[in-house]
């Protein structure tokens, strides 16, 4: 990504007339760019981010369950997962671009900006005294977490350097490659060593409950998280509709992302993810063509390609072509998961999925793409969650429950979903 940016903004540079009359090659290399919005290289670094938050929630579910474990720091992690989802959603959004802009009084004080700064320097201080306190106990995670703190904080001061530059120079200023690299690289690299972090931590704590004779296997009761899935799912389609009613759903003139597009692309990324996970948990191949198709759908609506005027108005014979492609791509992972699955409504869930996936993708109307590729992320989630249960964990030949080193009946195991 830091090699397609440097290789765009290189081009544009030395591009004589405007954007309008670019060569097709650079409408392509623009989605490698990770100074734009509504691009490839932006949904990349969300769904970085969205990592982080994931692996967050891992070392608190294994931090919770170990017996190292005797405070509740620990929650620290689940905060952790919170900052880390409003930034992945802020990525794609752009939200504090538009709350800089704010402004207060005759005087036009920027208040956006102050309260910005105040909010940051406060959960980077959270962050690098949740690292030196709690995460500590495994030696490199807490130096890996310091750094992502250090790469995050130097930021603002990069751009700082930026600002005094161009009212030096005035109009006539460009932002010199170099620089842009270094603020898009320091954000990645801040971002990576949190995701190092949090893994090394949890790998960490994992190896301690080996030594011990411990195996961590998370059960959860199928009706229980049924419920809590849907009324995830709800919270995040009213976050949706919310964010399409206050900021559109259409790429506003200054160039901001679109906060509306995180719904289905960070879902979609997660049904991706969880897809993957559950199958091998369960000792099966995963099913790639589910992954893929979830990954392609998910930076179809992150990188808001349905609105790029090369794929929402081509010729008839590309939208044919690209229409033949998908159809052939979900229908393999249609029947793909048809095969695995068990029960009638897991199947029909199966069909919806596939139908909705593929409606979305190929709707000529912009305004139903982020929806139904919501309904379609959902549908999966759902099957996948409820086909998880039909296969309880087993116990070992001695008779005790891995999952919680106890007594345990193949008859009075509970279905559950488990991973």
């Amino acid at each position: 990504m830091l090699f397609g940016t440097w290789v765009f903004s290189a081009l544009y540079a030395a591009m004589p007339g405007s954007w309008n009359d670019a060569p097709p090659l650079l409408h392509v290399l623009v989605h490698f760019n990770l100074g734009a919005e509504n691009v490839i290289a932006a949904w990349f670094s969300s769904m970085l981010l969205l990592l982080v938050a994931g692996a967050s929630m891992t070392a608190f579910a294994v931090d919770a369950t170990s017996r190292h474990s005797r405070t509740l720091l620990h929650a620290g992690w689940v905060v952790l997962a919170v900052l880390f989802l409003g930034l992945s959603l802020d990525e794609l959004g752009s939200l504090h671009e538009r709350a800089s802009t704010i402004t207060r009084g005759p005087d036009e004080v920027v208040v956006g900006w102050y309260a910005l700064m105040a909010l940051l320097w406060s959960v980077l201080l959270f962050m690098a005294a949740f690292g030196l306190l709690h995460v500590r106990r495994v030696r490199a995670a807490p130096i890996l977490m310091v750094a992502g703190v250090l790469c995050f904080a130097s930021i603002p001061f990069q751009e700082k350097i930026e600002i005094f530059a161009y009212r030096a120079v005035g109009a006539g200023w460009q932002r010199p490659h170099g620089w842009l690299l270094l603020e898009e690289g320091t954000e990645l690299a801040g971002s990576l060593f949190f995701l190092a972090s949090a893994l090394t931590y949890a790998t960490a704590m994992l190896a301690k409950r080996s030594e011990a004779g411990g195996v961590l296997v998370l059960r959860l009761p199928l009706v229980r998280s049924l419920l809590a899935a849907c009324i995830l799912l709800a919270l995040g389609g009213a976050g949706m509709i919310a964010s399409r009613q206050l900021f559109g759903s259409t790429p506003v003139a200054n160039g901001h992302g679109m906060p509306v597009n995180w719904f289905p692309a960070a879902l979609a990324f997660a049904a991706a993810a969880f897809a993957l996970c559950a199958e091998r948990a369960r000792g099966l191949p995963a099913a790639r063509s589910v992954v893929v198709m979830q990954l392609v759908a998910s930076a179809f609506a992150g990188a808001n390609l349905y609105g790029w005027q090369f794929i929402a108005a081509p010729s008839l014979f590309l939208r044919v072509v690209l229409t033949a492609a998908l159809t052939v791509g979900v229908g393999m992972a249609g029947m793909q998961l048809f095969r695995r699955v068990q029960g009638v409504p897991n199947r029909l869930g199966i069909v919806a999925w596939a139908v909705l996936l593929l409606w979305g993708m190929v709707s000529l109307k912009s305004s139903l793409v982020a929806p139904l590729l919501y309904a379609s992320s959902s549908a999966l989630l759902l099957v996948l969650l409820s086909d998880a249960a039909a296969t309880p964990a087993e116990p070992t030949a001695s008779g005790r429950d891995n999952s919680r080193g106890t007594e345990a009946s193949p008859q009075a195991v509970e279905p559950a979903a488990h991973s």
